[in-house]
């Protein structure tokens, strides 16, 4: 009968970490090894078969976010077309994300409508010839209004003017 010798266990190479649970904001990665069972009385192996460790702890990229637009601005005109225009914000981006895409600010047409016009006089006519041609006669002269256009105010003065004119005595009274 022969008699051997205890044989103590013996751990195995660690297997290499397994792949982080998640990309970035933490995850946990884990390994393992085996023991070789002690023989004819051995100890067997002591300290764990199984182990986890944190990884990628880097905060994960968040992309930029607009925010809501912002109310349209004043008008630039309050007739006759103007524009107004409205902004909004980009959150972020944080940690690497991508910005946000698009148009940080709008423009439109405001106030559409025609302004409103004033009647404006043109120039007077010339006067017409005087009605006699001594003892005091007459002549006269007009103007005549352009516009009003779009609600304006209608023209405001005098249309027509009369003066008198060859004045002196006519010859033999």
């Amino acid at each position: 009968m022969s008699s051997h010798s205890s044989v103590d266990g013996q751990w195995m190479d660690w297997t290499p970490w397994s792949s982080c649970s998640v990309s970035c904001g933490g995850g946990t990665r884990e390994r393992s090894r085996d023991c070789y069972l002690g023989q004819f009385g051995g100890a067997n192996c002591t300290g764990h078969d199984h182990e986890t460790s944190t990884c990628n702890p880097h905060n994960c990229p968040v992309n930029g976010k607009w925010l809501q637009w912002s109310e349209w601005g004043n008008c630039s005109k309050e007739c006759g077309t103007g524009t107004q225009e409205r902004f909004r914000i980009c959150e972020g981006p944080f940690y690497g994300g991508a910005n946000c895409t698009g148009p940080e600010q709008e423009d439109r047409d405001c106030n559409t409508h025609h302004c409103a016009v004033d009647g404006v006089f043109e120039t007077w006519s010339e006067w017409t010839t005087c009605t006699l041609t001594c003892g005091g006669g007459s002549r006269f002269r007009s103007r005549t209004c352009h516009g009003p256009f779009y609600g304006g105010a209608a023209c405001s003065g005098a249309w027509n003017e009369t003066t008198v004119c060859n004045e002196e005595e006519c010859p033999g009274q």
